[in-house]
């Protein structure tokens, strides 16, 4: 069973294209070229991404992909402006979690 979404979280994803700020921790976003993305076609050469360190979305990703059998991997919230879709986005540098 998945876990319960936040309501605020959604109203702020649902909020995304005139906000341009991470549903989870509410800072502006990057705007990133990924036109020469090696990892596969985006079908969009710009997203937006949340580069805060400190943001809850990505600080979660570790375990996260861990509890998948992921280890190391981490990963940012991105959104698509031309499809109007947020989702992860592999990060380079996993966040560091103690315990």
């Amino acid at each position: 069973m998945s876990p319960e979404k936040d309501p605020a979280v959604e109203a702020r994803k649902a909020e995304i294209r005139n906000t341009h700020r991470c549903p989870y921790c509410e800072r502006d976003l990057h705007e990133c070229d990924v036109s020469g993305n090696a990892m596969g076609a985006w079908g969009t050469p710009i997203l937006f991404v949340c580069l805060n360190d400190d943001c809850p979305y990505y600080a979660r990703s570790t375990e996260t992909l861990a509890a998948q059998g992921v280890i190391g991997g981490a990963y940012r919230l991105a959104w698509d402006p031309e499809k109007d879709w947020c989702g992860p986005i592999a990060a380079r540098n996993a966040p560091f979690t103690s315990g």
